[in-house]
């Protein structure tokens, strides 16, 4: 905005110069305030955005050129209590347009949401309700061509239906939730995973089978209404049944024991206490496939201080069980946060 505005003013005062020096003097007066205006202005931009820096596996960075796109969220001028949010490429098109009620420490979608392509194709819409989709969302080729329209309950409980869906040539595969379907997915740039089988009614339904690349495993699945009755992932000839696909990590006895360990485990730093330093210190760690912590870091820190006593009680963490998809270990990320508070 200030960049138009100033060479708006320049424009003017250029064409000016033959209208007599009265004429140049109050010039020279409007754009001295303007300019003002415009640094005002900037200031004010400057105190409600907020910049952060990523690469594409989520991991925040602290310099743009190591980045590779960048996050920028301000306070809404159109929706009172809520912040737009822009993404970028590093190369300055826009990656994702939406909104968010909360940002610090998970986002909060609110609204319409749409994510692009490199080349600035839309490739994905979904609406939100206090960070959860609601309604229709659509999901898109990177040449701008519907792939699939998934309908979600205002509920919250629901299964969301999957109701149309294509392949990549435009065929489509599933229609009014009718179908059978091959569907790939990408997790990163080294796996994905395929599976095919039948829907109806928008739900899967009987004998599903599919295969991740990076690990060579195969699975089978039987669906009644989308709901999984029984699974069993193979590998290397090792057979791992299961009932659900996805086992959360979990500290040996429960979330009550690791909110003890935690308790019982940090200490006040007494510099901290000294400079009476309060404060939430939010966090994040992996649980690799062995149970262990790996990956540590600060999200959102408070003082050196509090950060590195954090820090140290994830570091000295006894092993979780590990997680499980389709019955195989798995690493997972998860956030904790850190409350300093003076007595």
């Amino acid at each position: 905005m200030s960049f138009l505005l100033s060479g708006y003013l320049h424009h003017q005062a250029s064409g000016c110069i033959f209208g007599g020096k009265k004429l140049i003097s109050r010039m020279k007066k409007i754009i001295f305030v303007s300019m003002l205006a415009v640094a005002a202005l900037g200031a004010d931009a400057q105190q409600q955005a907020r910049v952060f820096l990523f690469k594409n596996d989520g991991r925040q960075v602290s310099t743009k050129d190591s980045a590779d796109y960048i996050r920028v969220i301000e306070v809404s001028t159109s929706q009172e209590g809520l912040y737009d949010l822009r993404e970028y490429y590093a190369d300055g098109k826009k990656k994702a347009v939406g909104m968010v009620s909360s940002f610090t420490p998970v986002m909060v979608y609110e609204g319409p949401f749409m994510q692009y392509n490199p080349k600035g194709i839309r490739v994905s819409w979904q609406n939100y309700e206090k960070g959860k989709v609601r309604g229709a969302a659509y999901r898109y080729f990177d040449n701008g061509a519907l792939e699939s329209q998934t309908e979600y309950a205002s509920d919250g409980v629901t299964a969301p239906k999957l109701i149309y869906l294509a392949d990549a040539p435009g065929h489509a595969m599933v229609e009014e939730g009718n179908g059978h379907a091959i569907i790939k997915e990408a997790f990163g740039p080294v796996d994905s995973l395929t599976e095919e089988g039948d829907y109806k009614g928008g739900y899967k339904q009987g004998l599903w089978k599919g295969k991740y690349t990076s690990s060579q495993a195969n699975f089978t699945e039987h669906y009644e209404n989308d709901r999984l009755l029984s699974g069993e992932s193979v590998l290397a000839g090792k057979k791992y049944p299961y009932k659900t696909k996805l086992e959360l990590p979990v500290f040996a006895g429960g979330p009550g024991a690791w909110a003890a360990y935690l308790g019982e485990e940090m200490k006040y730093p007494k510099e901290a206490r000294a400079l009476r330093l309060e404060g939430t210190v939010h966090t994040s760690f992996t649980i690799e496939k062995d149970g262990s912590i790996s990956e540590i870091a600060i999200v959102s820190g408070v003082h050196p201080l509090l950060d590195a006593e954090a820090r140290r009680i994830l570091e000295k963490a006894p092993k979780w069980h590990a997680g499980k998809q389709r019955g195989l270990p798995i690493r997972l990320k998860y956030n904790q946060a850190f409350k300093f508070r003076m007595p």
